[in-house]
This record gives structure tokens, sequence and C-alpha cells, in this order.
């Protein structure tokens, strides 16, 4: 019996056909768990910033409220991604800016803030200058 939980490297022949699997096994942040997570209230502080800001050497704040929501204790490693979507080169769609790993016990809530300064907003430019451009950042988890 062939399994779509294999390796993607390994290749099974049987007498009736080759299958090779192409994906990883499991994608980054896939997250197995024996028990689920809600988040919510999903901040930045403060809101707006001017590049004078962030180069003083100063960083936004993001914060969200992790929460068991399941019957069991688990640890979540809750991640923060940005995307710019107006840079002057193409970006990724995202990219990993913090994460943490938290305990929570069953309907226990913990707030978590992570922060972004200069050198997590921009980026490497053609000509081998780091950037960071104006414009607008989304943050995902």
């Amino acid at each position: 019996m062939l399994r779509s939980w294999l390796p993607a490297i390994l290749t099974i022949t049987t007498h009736r056909s080759t299958r090779i699997w192409t994906g990883p096994l499991f994608p980054f942040g896939y997250g197995l768990s024996h028990t689920s997570f809600e988040y919510r209230d999903l901040k930045h502080s403060p809101p707006e910033v001017s590049m004078a800001y962030l180069g003083a050497g100063t960083s936004v704040e993001v914060g969200i409220t992790a929460r068991n929501a399941g019957a069991r204790a688990g640890d979540d490693v809750t991640m923060v991604f940005i995307r710019d979507g107006i840079a002057s080169l193409a970006q990724p769609v995202r990219r990993l800016r913090g994460f943490t790993r938290t305990s929570l016990e069953p309907g226990e809530a913990r707030s978590l803030s992570f922060e972004l300064g200069w050198k997590d907003l921009g980026f490497w430019h053609n000509d081998g200058r780091y950037v960071v451009e104006g414009g607008s950042f989304d943050s995902c988890r």
C-alpha cells in the first residue's frame, strides 16, 4: 500500500506504477498538535511610522493574543510574517520576521509581542545597498 505521507525523496515502484513525491513531508509552519489555538487582537504600535523614526533605531511593536482553545495543554510556535506589496523589487509573499514558542494550558490566553525595526522592514537591492522603502506593510501569522 502506498502512503501519501512518505518523504519527498522516496520513490516507490510497484508492479503497476511508480509514484514520486515532489513536495515536502510537512510544509514549513504545518504545526502538528493535539490541541488547537486561536489568535486575536493583532495590533501595531505605533500604527504608522516615518522613515526618520525607524532610522533613529526605534521599532514597531506587533502584538497578538494567543489562546489555547483545545482541551489539552500544548505548545504553540507563533510566527510573524510581513509582506511588502509595493517594493521597487519583487518581494516574497511572506517573510518571517519573528517567532516565539509558548506553552499554554487549556483555555489560557497570553499576549505576545514582537519588535520590528529597520533591519526587519528592508531588503537588499540589486546594487548591493540595504534599503527600507516607504509604503505599507501587512503583517500576518
